[in-house]
């Protein structure tokens, strides 16, 4: 199964911001079984780095930005 991850998701995971905070990392924790095939564009990733670095700066949205695709590939 194919699971399409989209800004709101990134976004809500990088901020930590709820309601989605609560689901967000069970979606994209997925991409660990081997059932499932997770990905995302390269504008939602755009997107998600836009609102991350607004909020918690460049360095640090740099940082979990690399974080969550080194982890989840």
């Amino acid at each position: 199964m194919r699971i399409s991850l989209y800004a709101n998701i990134l976004v809500s995971v990088l901020n930590k911001e709820y309601p989605l905070f609560s689901y967000s990392p069970r979606i994209i924790s997925l991409a660990d079984n081997k059932k499932f095939t997770v990905y995302t564009s390269p504008i939602c990733l755009v997107i998600a780095f836009y609102f991350t670095e607004k909020k918690s700066g460049t360095q640090l949205a740099k940082k979990r930005l690399k974080y969550l695709l080194v982890n989840y590939p």
